[in-house]
C-alpha cells in the first residue's frame, strides 16, 4: 500500500499552473515546491476558522482527558490573544 500527501500533491499542481489554493502560510512555505510558488497573502476579507474539540457525548471525560481539555483551552487562548493565531 503506498500513501499520498494530498497537500503535496495540491502544491505541485499549482506550480504545475494547473490552479490555486489558499493554505496557510506554514504550510505553503513547507516542502520541495516552494521555489516554484509564489505567494499572496489574503488580508480582505480576513479569513476566520473554528476550532472544535469533540469528545464522546455519553461518556464522561477522564481525568487525563480534562486535562488535555484544560491544556488546549489555555493554548488557543494565549495564541489568539498574542496575535500569533489571528
Amino acid at each position: 500500500m503506498s500513501s499520498l500527501d494530498a497537500l503535496d500533491q495540491i502544491k505541485a499542481l499549482v506550480a504545475d499552473g494547473v490552479g490555486y489554493t489558499i493554505l496557510s502560510q506554514r504550510f505553503a512555505r513547507h516542502g520541495v515546491i516552494i521555489n516554484r510558488l509564489a505567494t499572496i497573502p489574503v488580508v480582505r476579507p480576513a479569513i476566520e476558522r473554528t476550532i472544535s474539540l469533540a469528545h464522546a457525548s455519553d461518556r464522561p471525560l477522564s481525568i487525563a482527558a480534562k486535562a488535555v481539555h484544560g491544556l488546549l483551552l489555555d493554548l488557543v487562548a494565549r495564541h489568539t490573544q498574542n496575535g500569533r493565531w489571528v
